[in-house]
């Protein structure tokens, strides 16, 4: 049984205090599928001891391309480097199935209660934070949160956090929207926000890679309801931020040019 852990809880102001103007919606293209065989399989276990704590086995590696190696690092790495800022946090844009088999967005509170219908439209996992929450209570967001001490690297911080608020196993993160957001919490401390593309592992059904169902399991302490998101469920949607609606915006966007250029 999986156990969720005390986390630390990341909410934004109100007015979303914007502490610089978020860069150009530019994006690293994800890598290539890897072959089903790869992206399925769990990350493997590592033996491999940390230099300061012999006693520590280090966790394993996330795999990513190597335009991600500057974010491969702890993210106290990016913190001594930019002393006015007091934490970092992570999203992470997940699409399913591939965009050579794509459905409608799906709407649940439950992962037993789904529908769907042909179309052309990619989708993108949205989770709706629960109308108890303090901040943004029934707003829409992608899964993610604030690093945490334990966390080995940026990319780690990823991995746990799409565990944690969708119940999904990263297998890799692929890419990364290009620059950050930063902003001010409720309590004044300054936060750094950086988005990925991540690969995640995928069901038991047939057809590949992109075959099976994903069954997205989230919190409902945190969040109420989910949907797999085509860019046509966007309006009139309420998001946490202007700047994560950009995000969002820009890799359906992506992904339905990227299918235009193959046709």
């Amino acid at each position: 049984m999986f156990v969720r852990r005390r986390r630390q809880r990341l909410s934004h102001p109100p007015h979303y205090d914007s502490l610089r103007a978020p860069t150009p919606l530019y994006i690293t293209p994800p890598a290539a599928p890897a072959p089903p065989s790869s992206t399925r399989s769990v990350l493997p276990p590592t033996t491999t001891q940390n230099s300061s704590n012999p006693t520590m086995s280090s966790p394993p590696p996330i795999p990513h391309p190597p335009s991600l190696d500057a974010l491969a690092v702890p993210h106290t790495t990016i913190l001594a480097d930019n002393p006015h800022l007091s934490n970092l946090c992570v999203g992470a844009l997940i699409f399913h199935p591939s965009p050579s088999s794509l459905t409608t967005s799906t709407l649940s509170s439950s992962p037993s209660t789904t529908t769907t219908a042909p179309t052309a439209a990619p989708r993108l996992l949205l989770l709706r934070r629960a109308a108890t929450e303090p901040a943004f209570p029934n707003l829409w967001e992608v899964p993610g949160g604030g690093c945490e001490p334990d966390d080995a690297t940026l990319l780690h911080t990823v991995v746990r956090e799409v565990q944690e608020e969708a119940g999904l196993t990263v297998t890799a993160v692929t890419g990364v929207v290009a620059g950050w957001d930063e902003f001010r919490g409720r309590v004044g401390r300054a936060w750094r926000k950086y988005t990925f593309f991540v690969q995640v592992a995928q069901g038991d059904g047939e057809g590949g890679e992109y075959g099976g169902e994903l069954r997205v399991v989230t919190d409902p302490v945190e969040h109420g309801a989910w949907m797999w998101a085509c860019l046509e469920d966007l309006e009139g949607l309420e998001m946490t931020s202007v700047v994560q609606r950009g995000h969002v915006e820009a890799a359906l966007k992506g992904v339905q040019v990227g299918r235009a250029a193959e046709n």
